[in-house]
């Protein structure tokens, strides 16, 4: 993708590489691509987790169909 449309591109294989390789990119100006691969199961499971977070404190801030209008 990045070579087709030539952009930077930039695979980072551990965390603790990627905010230096987006400022490095961001220095460099242009388009860039980083690739990041996560295990998906994983990160279904983590995004899952927060959705029911986030749902479960709404709940308590607006109960029921309150919330639902409130959101609307």
């Amino acid at each position: 993708m990045a070579r087709v449309s030539g952009c930077g591109y930039k695979r980072v294989e551990m965390a603790t590489v990627l905010r230096d390789s987006v400022v490095a990119r961001l220095e460099l100006g242009g388009v860039h691509l980083i690739e990041v691969r996560t295990d998906r199961p994983n990160n279904v499971a983590l995004h899952k987790d927060m959705f029911a977070a986030v749902d479960n404190a709404l709940n308590h801030l607006w109960p029921g169909e309150a919330r639902d209008n409130h959101l609307q």
